[in-house]
C-alpha cells in the first residue's frame, strides 16, 4: 500500500528512483531485523521478538493513519486524493 501510494505521489520520471529507495529500505530492514531477531530469540525465546513485532505493527498502523488521514476526502461522487502539489486525483 505504501509503495503504491508513493508511486502516485511522484512524477513518472522519478518513479524508478523512488521505487529503488523503497526496495532498499525494505530489504535493509529485513537484513537488520534477521540478525537482531535471531539474537533476541537465542537470549529470550520467541515471546519478546513477537511482542516487539506486534508493537511495531501497531505503531506503523497509527503512523499511517496520522500521516495519510488528510490525504483523502469524501466528495459527492466518491473520494478524492489530495496530492502533494495540491492537485486532486479522483477515485
Amino acid at each position: 500500500m505504501g509503495t503504491n501510494f508513493g508511486m502516485e505521489m511522484v512524477d513518472k520520471s522519478e518513479q524508478a528512483f523512488v521505487n529503488a529507495l523503497f526496495m532498499f529500505g525494505w530489504n535493509s530492514s529485513w537484513m537488520i531485523s534477521t540478525v537482531i531477531g535471531g539474537r533476541l530469540i537465542e537470549a529470550h525465546g520467541y515471546t519478546l521478538p513477537l511482542m516487539i513485532t506486534a508493537g511495531l505493527y501497531l505503531l506503523s498502523s497509527i503512523l499511517y493513519y496520522i500521516f495519510f488521514r488528510s490525504s483523502e476526502r469524501k466528495t459527492d461522487t466518491g473520494y478524492a486524493v489530495i496530492l502533494a502539489d495540491n492537485g486532486r486525483y479522483k477515485i
